[in-house]
């Protein structure tokens, strides 16, 4: 028996709903099939065998992926290998040679006590 109502516009539209689920629900397995086979490879698993799970288990077989999987590896230790030495670089500051009066703003040299613009004493 199929289901029909009066109004020949329900139908249509009963019908419309039912292909956009339908094509809704491939497109997530799709999806969820790219996923577990990324995921997999980059957690070092055998993406291969994991993508045959989900496709043959769909979603009961995601499920038990994401139960199941292996953890990242750590970007850490590929980072910094424990047999070479972590260098830290780090900028000695310059010593100043110029300063500023607080009273007028002009540029002055390091050495001298008073502005020579101003007359004020020139503060550290």
């Amino acid at each position: 028996m199929i289901l029909q109502f009066r109004d020949p516009g329900l139908n249509i539209l009963f019908w419309i709903l039912i292909v956009v689920l339908i094509i809704g629900a491939v497109a997530l397995q799709i999806y969820m099939l790219i996923w577990v086979y990324k995921d997999a490879k980059r957690r070092n698993m055998e993406a291969a065998i994991w993508l045959l799970i989900v496709i043959v288990g769909g979603i009961i077989g995601f499920i038990i992926y994401l139960i199941i999987r292996e953890p990242m590896p750590s970007e850490k230790s590929d980072q910094f290998p424990e047999d070479k030495p972590i260098q830290i670089e780090t900028e000695i500051p310059k010593e100043r040679t110029t300063r500023y009066c607080a009273m007028c703003g002009e540029k002055l040299p390091i050495n001298v006590q008073f502005c020579s613009y101003c007359g004020n004493k020139v503060i550290e």
